[in-house]
């Protein structure tokens, strides 16, 4: 498998991982990192919907929050680099990339899964800027299946009492609880991030169970930055660690 292909190069990110960025592709970014350091601990299988390129499956298989990761992604050509990085990083024996709808999955892999996470398309179809990168598009934008969708493949391919993980933005919030609980998914978990103290949040993180009853813990709102610009310790700690502090994380 030839590592880079025309225009593409290969960039660090966190945990000492590298990750081939490829011109219409999305970059890595910090959602990717607040949602890899939101997924919980001690998973044996796992799945993520709408894997990209998968530095999110990345950096849990090197966390060793899950053993095994199956990412599956529609596009054919962020699949393929998804499945370099994975021989890129070493990491075959734990992460595997799947070119698949999520809409369409096999009833093979029904309630196989102990957690599921996604960073899914945020926008709607038609709203905001449209990007002429194809890839990016569909990253963005529902135009392949909505929250609905993805939270309808999450609870098909859980097991009860597993868990659903997603990072997505504040302004559609009740799109997904509705989305969550509609597909017998409960949110326990809800954590807003801000840039900074002078923003409103800007990110939404949000842990759901699979059969749970109903009760949402709210933690304090998580920082990046502090007033002066600086790195806050809170995001420092999850830099390091890999992990949110646990005041973000349970009562």
């Amino acid at each position: 498998m030839d590592v880079l292909k025309a225009g593409e190069r290969i960039e660090r990110i966190n945990d000492g991982l590298r990750v081939i960025r490829a011109p219409g592709h999305l970059p890595f970014g910090s959602d990717a990192l607040l949602l890899a350091g939101f997924l919980p601990g001690g998973r044996t299988l796992a799945a993520e919907l709408g894997a990209g390129t998968g530095a999110v499956s990345l950096l849990a298989a090197a966390r060793g929050k899950c053993s095994r990761i199956d990412g599956f992604e529609l596009q054919e050509s962020a699949a393929d680099i998804f499945a370099r990085n994975i021989a890129l990083n070493g990491l075959s024996d734990r992460v595997r990339a799947v070119c698949a709808d999520l809409r369409t999955l096999p009833s093979t892999l029904a309630g196989r899964y102990d957690c599921v996470f996604s960073n899914p398309p945020y926008m709607k179809t038609g709203a905001g800027k449209r990007s002429p990168a194809a890839a990016r598009e569909t990253a963005r934008h529902e135009t392949a299946g909505d929250i609905f969708d993805f939270a309808a493949c999450a609870a098909r391919l859980l097991k009860t009492g597993g868990e659903a993980v997603f990072v997505y933005r504040p302004d559609r919030a009740v799109d997904l609880f509705l989305a969550l609980r509609g597909a017998g998914i409960e949110p326990k978990r809800a954590l807003t991030v801000c840039a900074d103290p002078a923003h409103a949040p800007s990110v939404l993180l949000v842990s759901a169970k699979k059969g749970a009853r109903p009760g949402l813990y709210c933690p304090p709102v998580f920082f990046l930055k502090t007033a002066g610009a600086e790195n806050t310790a809170d995001y420092e700690f999850l830099l390091e660690k890999g992990v949110f502090p646990d005041v973000f994380l349970r009562p």
